[in-house]
């Protein structure tokens, strides 16, 4: 299992890597993603992304509040939460605001990587990671929300895809780093007798 986490500790930063190199000027999918957007939905605008990012954690934090065990307990899950946030909004913000690409829309210089995506993503690793063990469909369902959310950046005209891309990969990589860090620091304590490490 350490080399699954070592492989998508790679996988995390080899991608913010190539979308660093290449985020100073949007590539031709991005260009061809955008005008299929401006052609299929022209007008499209909707602010329901602003909410669909948080609905994920959401989910879980409602869940836990009822009672229903997760894989770990509140201080534990806290904790791994703090560092995936602090991952997650450290590497997002200081790419935004050092490589300051332009928006689809022109509006701003801080397009790269999509913050929105990012914690869409994040969120539904987070839902993962505490009850994807109990069914998989809490993963589907978060991660449906995530996409969701990454889809109607590009639909706003607030991204390009390659934002997006880089985004839903922080968001993923900075909850598996921020679970590694707590693992390490509560190793087998306050852990769900009954957790199963999931099977796919």
């Amino acid at each position: 299992m350490s080399h699954l986490r070592h492989i998508l500790a790679l996988i995390f930063f080899l991608t913010v890597a190539a979308g660093s190199v290449s985020a100073q000027i949007p590539g031709h999918w991005d260009e061809d993603i955008r005008f299929l957007r401006k052609t299929a939905v022209p007008g499209y605008h909707c602010v329901v992304d602003d909410y669909t990012q948080y609905a994920p954690a959401a989910v879980m934090l409602i869940a836990k509040a009822c009672g229903y065990d997760g894989r770990t307990g509140w201080g534990r899950m806290l904790t791994a939460d703090a560092f995936s946030i602090a991952i997650m909004t450290g590497v997002t913000q200081g790419m935004k605001y050092s490589i300051r690409r332009k928006r689809p829309d022109c509006a701003t210089r801080n397009s790269f990587p999509s913050g929105h995506t990012g914690t869409a993503f994040m969120t539904a690793t987070l839902l993962h990671k505490e009850y994807g063990w109990r069914s998989p469909w809490w993963s589907i369902g978060g991660y449906t929300l995530a996409a969701f959310t990454g889809v109607s950046r590009i639909l706003n005209d607030r991204h390009w895809m390659s934002d997006v891309v880089t985004g839903a990969a922080i968001g993923f990589g900075s909850v598996h780093l921020g679970y590694f860090l707590s693992d390490l620091i509560f190793k087998g304590k306050y852990i769900n007798p009954a957790y199963e490490r999931p099977t796919f």
